[in-house]
This record gives structure tokens, C-alpha cells and sequence, in this order.
């Protein structure tokens, strides 16, 4: 076995079939943030109810957008309800996950949404208009009906069942991606969604600007936010040094601390395993052949020669192994 090579492969052969940029030759860490990344910046399909700001309702009832920007606000709203995939109207950077990569390089900035990862806010393209690919999302010069990009800016938070419009900004604002007016909103609007990250005991914290929060995330700095005379934490996770989330990392290492115990176990229960393959395949007398692939429940190995698999999954903080009917918690 060589879980650490099939995990490799695994989330390689991912991000290419998601037409993801990143660093083959990573360590297997990066490599892992690259995938978690590219994970977190899409918005999984599925139906979700829709709430709107007090600030988006002032827009709609006083007509301060041109009606196409309107028309495109409520088919989004229609589109998440329905489940509909909204891929085509985020940021064209989500092909992007190059983790290791001069900051000098285009690809870099490409690679970070500081937006997403500090405070867990998606922005969308505020176009009706859907395509099919990278490609298509891009605008001609020339012409101005081609692409789906757009000067106005959906500002939404979105959870496992519901999605929450903020807020709608020009793309071309100072700062935009850094207002902390975004944050206010929700937390005047849905002060629930913010409560986990609400710090009780420091009662205040320096008031940065807008600009300085930007500054800030460049820099790779971990903020704290003076947000409505309460301090928070980011809610999205928090900036490492090279500009990734902090969540990302400590997921990565996660895993990898995860695929070393997977390993020791198996080699400590050889011979309990080798007895289980033999029980499902009478007189199997071959070299055991072992595969790791990630899935949604855990860790599933499978013996690639009789297909006996086990999965290694999560309860609370522990990792327990799935197999033959029977469940155990180490």
C-alpha cells in the first residue's frame, strides 16, 4: 500500500476534471490545501431558501439599480431555490488553486479570495446571462453582449440549507472585496450566523479601515473585527502567511495525521484483515493489494484484487473503522 500516492493521484485527477490550475509537483500537504480551496470556492448544488438584507430591499423598492441588474438579482434567487448550479456567475478565479507561487506571479492573486476565506462571503456577477465554461464567462472588448461579467457585485453567505443576499456593490469600489459594511449588514440582518465567532470576554478592538483590512490580508495577517461594537473573530477562518485559509491547512494536516494511522492499523491487523478477504474469497492466497481514496464518509480502502473494502470514518474527534457489518472506535 501507498496511501499517501493514491491520494496524490485522487485529488489530482479532481482538480483537472474541474479544469483547476495548480502545482502537480506540490507536497502532498499543498496539494491538499489546493484541493480544499478549490473545494470552498465553489457553492454546492442543491435547494437552499433565500433571504434578502434590508440593504438589497432598499435597492429593489427604490429602484437605485438599472432593471437588468434587478432581473438578475431575483432569477438568483429563483436559481438557489431551485437548486440550480451557479458556477458560471462566481469569480473566474475559482480555476485557479496555485498554492505555492510568487506573490509576483498572476496566479497568485488568481489563487486567493481573501473575501471567501476571511469572512466566508461569496461575491457573484450580477448577469442573467448563464454559460458553460471558463471561457464563456470572459467578456470580449469589443463586444460587450459576450461573457457573463458584471460591474455590479452580489454579495451573499451561504450555508448548508440557506442563502442569505447581503448586499450589491460596484466591482470597480475601493476595497470592495474588504467593506466591512458587509459584515455589519449580516450581523445587523442574521446576528445568529456571527454568534459562533463573537469573542464575549475582549470587549474591543482596534477599528480598521477598509483599506487597512485589505492591506492587512495581503500581508497574510489574522484579524480581529470591531464589528457593531462587538469583536469577531473571521468567520470565513483566518489567513495563513501565504495568503491560504487557516481551516484548509489544519484540515490538510488532518487528513495526512489521519492516512499514518490508517497505515499503522492495517499493519497491526494483517492477518485480521487477510482472514476477512479469505472468508469473502475462499483460499485467496494473493498479495493483498491496497487502495485509499477520500469520499464523503471517510477513508475507504479497498483490496483491489477482490474488492473487500473498510472505511475509516469520523466520530466527533476519533477515527473508527467500518467493516464486515461491524463498527469500531479507536
Amino acid at each position: 500500500m501507498n496511501f499517501e500516492k493514491d491520494l496524490r493521484e485522487q485529488i489530482s485527477q479532481l482538480l483537472k476534471e474541474d479544469k483547476v490550475g495548480f502545482n502537480e509537483q506540490d507536497s502532498m500537504c499543498r496539494l491538499l490545501i489546493s484541493y480544499l480551496q478549490s473545494l470552498n470556492r465553489g457553492i454546492p448544488i442543491k435547494k437552499r431558501k433565500v433571504f434578502i438584507s434590508d440593504n438589497i430591499e432598499k435597492i429593489i423598492k427604490g429602484s437605485k439599480l438599472d432593471e437588468i441588474y434587478i432581473n438578475a438579482l431575483l432569477k438568483f434567487k429563483c436559481n438557489f431555490e431551485d437548486g440550480i448550479d451557479m458556477k458560471c456567475h462566481l469569480s473566474t478565479n475559482i480555476f485557479y488553486s496555485y498554492i505555492s507561487v510568487s506573490k509576483k506571479n498572476k496566479k497568485y492573486s488568481k489563487s486567493r479570495d481573501y473575501l471567501l476565506d476571511d469572512w466566508g462571503i461569496y461575491h457573484l456577477h450580477l448577469r442573467d446571462k448563464d454559460v458553460k465554461n471558463k471561457c464563456e464567462m470572459y467578456s470580449d472588448k469589443n463586444d460587450e453582449e459576450t461573457g457573463n461579467r458584471s460591474q455590479y457585485l452580489l454579495f451573499v453567505k451561504v450555508t448548508d440549507n440557506e442563502v442569505y443576499f447581503i448586499d450589491i456593490l460596484n466591482h470597480n469600489e475601493k476595497n470592495v472585496f474588504a467593506k466591512q459594511e458587509l459584515v455589519e449588514t449580516l450581523d445587523r440582518n442574521w446576528h445568529s450566523l456571527l454568534e459562533e465567532y463573537n469573542i464575549p470576554n475582549l470587549l474591543s478592538v482596534s477599528k480598521l479601515t477598509d483599506k487597512e483590512v485589505n492591506n492587512a490580508r495581503q500581508n497574510g495577517k489574522y484579524i480581529l473585527y470591531n464589528i457593531n461594537k462587538k469583536v469577531y473573530r473571521p468567520m470565513g477562518g483566518g489567513l495563513t502567511s501565504v495568503g491560504t485559509n487557516i481551516m484548509h491547512t489544519e484540515k490538510a494536516e488532518e487528513i495526512l495525521d489521519d492516512i499514518e494511522i490508517i497505515e499503522a492499523d492495517i499493519k497491526n491487523r494483517f492477518e485480521e484483515i487477510r482472514k476477512q478477504i479469505q472468508k469473502q474469497e475462499k483460499n485467496y492466497d494473493k498479495r493483498l493489494k491496497l487502495k485509499l481514496q477520500l469520499s464523503t464518509n471517510g477513508y475507504l480502502i479497498t483490496e483491489i484484487n477482490t474488492n473487500y473494502k473498510m472505511l475509516y470514518h469520523i466520530e466527533g474527534n476519533k477515527l473508527g473503522i467500518y467493516y464486515d457489518g461491524f463498527s469500531v472506535i479507536y
